[in-house]
């Protein structure tokens, strides 16, 4: 459980980070609903995030309890770069498109 709600805080903290322009355009050009709504799909992302993540080290766990020394889900690490490219990718085409308005 402890792994989950570090994966939790890390995860919605990277993508709030890297999704601050967004939050910064948005905010001058009065489209709090836009924040809003970023900032509640960063705390969901975060969520599935976490969730996954801490499957994936009861995976690696019971991996190393059979006796394997090598364990790593490399298909998950892979997951998480897709997830945080896309992220920064959508967060700051939106910011820039806001930012032309």
């Amino acid at each position: 459980m402890a792994t989950f709600f570090v994966a939790l805080l890390l995860a919605t903290a990277a993508l709030v980070i890297s999704g601050s322009p967004v939050f910064v355009v948005a905010m001058r050009k009065g489209r709090r609903q836009t924040v809003r709504k970023f900032f509640v799909a960063a705390t969901a992302i975060g969520v599935f995030v976490a969730a996954v993540t801490a499957g994936s080290a009861r995976l690696e766990d019971q991996c190393r309890a059979a006796g394997n020394p090598t364990c790593l889900d490399y298909g998950f690490e892979g997951f998480l770069l897709v997830i945080a490219f896309g992220w920064v990718i959508v967060t700051w085409t939106i910011a820039g498109i806001i930012h032309r308005e």
